[in-house]
C-alpha cells in the first residue's frame, strides 16, 4: 500500500500534467475539424466482404492432336520423285554417281587384267617356267598316298609343273598315275622304314636323293616315245616341296592304354622324324637350282591337333606340336642365315576326304574310366560344315606363284609363315592361345554333359565301338552313334594234344624278300590267308614292276599296272 510521501508525489505530478496541458487549450476548437479532414483524406476503412457460395467450373479438356500422315509407300516416293523437286535431283545424281563409280572399278580391272597379259614381263603372279616346251619345274610332294595327294598333285600338274610323288603302296601309285596326265612320276617311299621290320633298305627316306635324282633324269611326260632320258639342258630342277606325311591321325586312344611300339613310334617316325629328315635332304637339293626361283617348302599339318594336350589324342597332337616347333625354327635360322628358302605351315582344318576313315574299339580295361569321356569327344567333332578339298589346292598353288613377289614376301612376313586353311582352323588357332585353366573346361564340357545324360537317362554304359569317317552324308544317311553291348565269350574248347609236326623249313618271300619263320608257318591258315594265296598269282607281275619303279630301272614310260580287285580283308588292311 502507497505511503502519504507517495501520494503526494503523485498528486503533484499530476497538476504539473495539467498545467502542461493549459497552453493547448486554444487549438481545442478545431480539432473536431482537423479530425473530419484527415477522415476525409484517407476515407473510413473499409469492412473485408463476406464470402459467397459458388459452383466451380471445370474447364473443357483441350481438342486432341490431329493424327501423323499415314507413311509413304514406295509409290508415293516414286510419285514424288518423278514429280519433281529437291528429292529427284538428289536421286537422280546418287544413281548416276553410283553408276559411274561401279563402272570405273569394273573397266579399271578389266584394264588392269588386259595390262598385265600384254606385259608378261611385269606380271604380278610367275608361272612356271617352260624351256623349249620342256617343263624346267618340278615339285615333290612327300606322302602323296594321303587322301589329299591326289587333288594337290592333280592342281600342281595342270599349273605346269613336274610333280615327283611318294608313296608307300602300289595300289596308290596306280591310282596317281591314271590320274595323272604324264607329268607325274612315283618314287616308292615307307615313311616308318626305321621301325617297321618288313620295309626294305631302298624304300627308305635315306635312299631317296638319289631315287630323285633318277626320276628327274628321265623324259617327261611320262607317255612321250624316244629317248628315256632328258638332254642336260633341259633337265627339271626341284624348286617346291609339299609334305602330307604330318597329316595321317592315329585312332584316338587313352595314353594310358596306348600301345608305344605298335601304334605311337610308327606314327611319331612317319609323321615327324621323316618329313624333317627329307627337308634337310631336300634343302640342298633346291639351292642347286639355276633357275632363279625362290624354294619353298609348305608343310601341312593337322589344325585340330595343334592344341596342346587334346584329350585322345596324345600322339597325333605330340608330333603335330613337334612338327610344327621343328619347322618354326628352321624358319627362323633359314632367316638369320640369309637363306631366301620360304617355309610355309599350313594348318588344316575339317576337309572332306571321301576315303579317310578309322576305327576306334575301346580296350575292355578301359571302358569303365575312358567310356563316356571318349564317347563324348568322338561325337562332339565333326559337326562343322566340311570344306571342299579343292581350297587346300587353291592356298598351295597361289603360295607357289606368289612366292617370288613383293605381296607373297609381305604376307609371308605378315603371317609368320603360318597359314590356316579349312574349317575350324582358325577356330583352332585362336583356342591354342587360350590360357590353360580355360582350356581345361573347354575339354571337359563334352564329358559332363555325357555323364549327366547317362545318369538321368539311367542307361548303363556298355562298351562302345565308334566309326568315324570324314565322307560327307546326306541328312537322310546320318544315323545316331550306336552302342552295342560286348559279346559274351565262348566257353573255351577242350585242349587236344596236337601230333608231333616234322620240321618245316623257311620261306623266302619273293616280292618284298621277307624271312617268314616256322612259328608263322606252323599256324593254321585263316580265311584271310586262303585269300592272299588265292590272288598271290594275280599279283606277281604288278610287284615285280613295281619293284623296277622302285629301283629306278624303269624306261621312258613307267606305268604302274593296275591291281586286281582284292578281297574285302585286303582292302579293310590296305586302308588301315
Amino acid at each position: 500500500m502507497p505511503t502519504i510521501d507517495e501520494l503526494e508525489e503523485y498528486l503533484a505530478e499530476v497538476e504539473n500534467y495539467i498545467a502542461s496541458l493549459l497552453p493547448a487549450l486554444e487549438t481545442l476548437p478545431s480539432l473536431p475539424q482537423r479530425i473530419f479532414d484527415e477522415l476525409q483524406r484517407f476515407g473510413p476503412p473499409s469492412l473485408p466482404a463476406f464470402p459467397t457460395l459458388s459452383v466451380q467450373v471445370v474447364p473443357a479438356p483441350p481438342p486432341p492432336p490431329p493424327p501423323p500422315p499415314a507413311p509413304k509407300g514406295w509409290c508415293t516416293w516414286f510419285g514424288g520423285m518423278a514429280g519433281g523437286g529437291a528429292m529427284r535431283r538428289i536421286t537422280v545424281g546418287v544413281v548416276v554417281t553410283a553408276s559411274l563409280g561401279l563402272a570405273s572399278v569394273y573397266g579399271y580391272k578389266r584394264w588392269r587384267l588386259h595390262v598385265l597379259k600384254k606385259r608378261k614381263s611385269r606380271k604380278l603372279a610367275r608361272t612356271p617356267l617352260v624351256t623349249d616346251g620342256h617343263r624346267r619345274e618340278a615339285i615333290v610332294v612327300l606322302g602323296a598316298d594321303h587322301p589329299l595327294g591326289l587333288p594337290v598333285c592333280a592342281s600342281l600338274e595342270k599349273q605346269g609343273y613336274i610333280v615327283i610323288a611318294t608313296t608307300s603302296t602300289p595300289s596308290y601309285a596306280s591310282k596317281l598315275t591314271k590320274a595323272s596326265s604324264g607329268y607325274l612320276r612315283i618314287v616308292p617311299l615307307e615313311p616308318a622304314e626305321p621301325v617297321l621290320s618288313t620295309a626294305q633298305a631302298n624304300d627308305g627316306p635315306s635312299a631317296f636323293p638319289s631315287k630323285l635324282q633318277v626320276a628327274l633324269s628321265q623324259r617327261f611326260p611320262t607317255n612321250s616315245a624316244g629317248d628315256p632320258y632328258i638332254s642336260a639342258q633341259h633337265i627339271p630342277y626341284v624348286t617346291g616341296v609339299v609334305s602330307l606325311m604330318s597329316l595321317p591321325s592315329p585312332a584316338p586312344t587313352p595314353i594310358a592304354h596306348l600301345p608305344m611300339k605298335e601304334q605311337y613310334l610308327p606314327h611319331l617316325i612317319a609323321s615327324h622324324f621323316t618329313p624333317i629328315m627329307l627337308l634337310q635332304s631336300l634343302l640342298p637339293v633346291m639351292h642347286r637350282s639355276p633357275l632363279g626361283r625362290t624354294p619353298t617348302i609348305i608343310a601341312l599339318v593337322p589344325g585340330l591337333s595343334s592344341l596342346p594336350g587334346t584329350p585322345f589324342s596324345g600322339a597325333s597332337s605330340a608330333s603335330t606340336q613337334a612338327t610344327r616347333s621343328m619347322l618354326t625354327s628352321m624358319r627362323r635360322e633359314l632367316a638369320q642365315a640369309h637363306d631366301p628358302t620360304k617355309l610355309m605351315t599350313l594348318s588344316v582344318g575339317t576337309i572332306a576326304l571321301p576315303s579317310e576313315g578309322y576305327d576306334v574299339t575301346l580296350p575292355p580295361e578301359a571302358k569303365e574310366a575312358y567310356g563316356s569321356a571318349l564317347e563324348a569327344a568322338m561325337t562332339s567333332v565333326g559337326r562343322r560344315t566340311w570344306t571342299n578339298a579343292n581350297r587346300v589346292t587353291r592356298v598351295i598353288g597361289k603360295i607357289f606363284q606368289y612366292s617370288d613377289t613383293p605381296l607373297g614376301t609381305a604376307f609371308y612376313w605378315f603371317k609368320a609363315g603360318t597359314v590356316n586353311v579349312g574349317a575350324g582352323a582358325n577356330l583352332y588357332a585362336c583356342a591354342a592361345r587360350l590360357p590353360a585353366p580355360v582350356l581345361d573346361v573347354l575339354f571337359a564340357i563334352p564329358a559332363w554333359v555325357a555323364t549327366l545324360r547317362a545318369r538321368l537317362s539311367f542307361i548303363p554304359f556298355v562298351r562302345p565301338t565308334f566309326r568315324r569317317t570324314s565322307a560327307r552324308v546326306g541328312r537322310e544317311e546320318k544315323k545316331p552313334l550306336s552302342i552295342a553291348p560286348a559279346p559274351i565269350a565262348a566257353p573255351p574248347a577242350p585242349v587236344l594234344t596236337p601230333a608231333p609236326a616234322a620240321p618245316v623249313p623257311t620261306r623266302t618271300s619273293a616280292a618284298v624278300n621277307v624271312h617268314v619263320h616256322d612259328d608263322a608257318v606252323s599256324e593254321p591258315e585263316s580265311d584271310h590267308s586262303l585269300e592272299e594265296h588265292e590272288h598271290e598269282h594275280e599279283h606277281s607281275e604288278s610287284e615285280s614292276d613295281w619293284e623296277k619303279v622302285r629301283d629306278g630301272e624303269a624306261a621312258s614310260r613307267v606305268e604302274t599296272p593296275a591291281l586286281a580287285e582284292p578281297s574285302e580283308a585286303k582292302q579293310a588292311w590296305q586302308t588301315a
